[in-house]
């Protein structure tokens, strides 16, 4: 076993300089999850809203839609009517939501002419209940004035008709609907990255160490044949990666302990080892095309930044084009933030199904691929 044990030596002496890519899971993956999570539980409560009213009728019927968004709402007053001013509040926070009613509303109620202008900051189901519950409210009124009643008439039985709406007792046909993103699924995305950066890097450092023209005079007048100083390298990167990602499972199960969904923390743990052998072959695949270990480095850093802006990682997936994540799937990080993806959506009972077993096979076929290539070109390189 001594290509085994000089393997692992190498490594020991290099993980000084492959620490500082746990240290950025730590801090900067943490932020990331606790933000992106705390975005998505906001997305999805419904909560009172800071409402700025803009009300330049003056009528009947426009204080009676401010008296409706009040019953539920608190209003606030941004002192100044300019569209763009009250779009930037809303942008910074001041406020939620505004509501802009036109001069003239009451009075063409019904036509067309005149139409409440609505401002939201984020796409939230607090703001989209709010948008619903006006809009309702006011096609009552119109309703019931293209009835023939009176404004008033037709504003006072809108009133008892929302009334009676929200005294109703709504239920969800289903407990099971998965609601926004777990804070699991963000830290173990977030682990990718940094379990990537370090495979790549651990991998072409050792290897290219034991490359060395000294290290390979040794083992070739040894009794070592080209299978065997193989086997106990492919050794020795098995187990050098098992021990790289057991801080980064480690700190991605304490860090998500509060979660609800803790239950799914094995899945994850899977879906995080089936991963770590593209990531494997990525890196052998990077040592053999170089043994610079500045250009390892920069090779290292290009691809797995690159796979992590389109795949997901730091870039919410809903907010990519299409085409970009056409592009994604030709990387196994992709189907990596895919499987993450199946395990958040779905109860404990149906995660192991063909959706994950898709986004297994396809990383394990990446890892398979990618380990041929490095092979084929270190191959070419011993023989020149």
């Amino acid at each position: 076993m001594t290509v085994f044990k000089v393997f692992l030596t190498i490594f020991k002496r290099n993980w000084k300089s492959l620490i500082i890519y746990l240290i950025v899971f730590v801090v900067f993956g943490s932020i990331s999850a606790s933000a992106n999570a705390d975005t998505m539980k906001k997305s999805f409560e419904s909560r009172s809203l800071n409402v700025a009213i803009i009300d330049n009728d003056k009528s009947g019927l426009s204080r009676a839609v401010t008296d409706y968004i009040k019953k539920d709402d608190k209003k606030v007053d941004l002192k100044t009517n300019n569209l763009k001013k009250i779009n930037d509040y809303i942008r910074f926070g001041i406020a939620d939501y505004a509501v802009v009613i036109p001069k003239g509303y009451q009075d063409n109620i019904g036509n067309g002419d005149s139409e409440i202008k609505y401002i939201a900051g984020e796409t939230t189901t607090s703001e989209a209940i709010m948008t619903r519950k006006l809009n309702t409210y006011i096609n009552d009124v119109k309703a019931y004035k293209q009835s023939g009643l009176s404004i008033d008439k037709s504003i006072d039985k809108a009133k008892i008709a929302t009334d009676v709406a929200s005294d109703s007792d709504v239920k969800m046909i289903s407990p099971e609907v998965k609601q926004g993103t777990d804070i699991l699924c963000f830290l173990f995305n977030f682990a990718s990255y940094g379990l990537y950066m370090i495979l790549c890097e651990s991998i072409g450092m050792v290897l290219v160490a034991i490359r060395d023209e000294d290290v390979r005079n040794r083992i070739s007048i040894s009794a070592y044949s080209y299978l065997r100083k193989n086997e106990e390298i492919v050794l020795g990167i098995l187990v050098s990666a098992l021990i790289m990602v057991v801080p980064f499972i480690a700190y991605s199960a304490y860090s998500g302990m509060a979660s609800p969904e803790y239950g799914k923390i094995g899945y994850y743990v899977l879906n995080l080892l089936i991963t770590m052998l593209p990531g494997i072959s990525i890196g052998y695949l990077i040592s053999s095309l170089t043994n610079d270990d500045s250009i390892i480095n920069l090779i290292s850093n290009s691809v797995v930044l690159t796979m992590s802006f389109i795949s997901g990682v730091f870039i919410s997936k809903e907010i990519l084009s299409v085409g970009v994540l056409k592009f994604a799937r030709f990387f196994p990080m992709y189907w990596f933030v895919e499987g993450n993806d199946v395990i958040n959506n779905n109860p404990v009972g149906n995660i192991l199904g063909y959706d994950f077993a898709v986004c297994a096979i396809m990383q394990l076929l990446f890892a398979v691929v990618i380990l041929a290539a490095g092979l084929a070109i270190n191959r070419i390189k011993e023989r020149a």
